[in-house]
């Protein structure tokens, strides 16, 4: 009798294992990284998003130059985005998909870049 319940408790400890792995890969399956690099390939923001998302793009300084933002897709992805820079220095990406994205601004100045869900 001792054995049959032993038995029976493994098998309900393995169902629960399996049961966590599968709901934690379910998990990760819907989320993936947005990465911002800049003109030299430097990572400037990361994070795990479920669905495409918002990038803000701050040039610092006080520059507000004329022209865009140009967001390139480096990882194989034929997709480029182009936002103009505001007269507060600021370029908005709507619904980059996760993924590693290069932004590139028409002049020499340094930037922050925020990603909202």
């Amino acid at each position: 009798m001792m054995r049959r319940s032993a038995v029976s408790m493994n098998r309900c400890f393995l169902l629960l294992c399996a049961g966590f792995l599968l709901a934690s890969l379910a998990r990760e399956a819907s989320a993936a990284e947005l990465r911002v690099l800049d003109g030299s390939g430097l990572v400037r923001a990361v994070r795990v998003v479920s669905k495409p998302a918002e990038v803000k793009v701050t040039i610092e300084g006080g520059q507000s130059p004329k022209g865009e933002c140009i967001a390139a897709n480096v990882d194989g992805l034929p997709s480029e985005r182009k936002a103009p820079i505001s007269p507060q220095g600021v370029c908005v990406f709507k619904e980059l998909a996760a993924g590693t994205w290069q932004v590139t601004l028409p002049v020499k100045a340094r930037w922050k870049v925020q990603i909202n869900p």
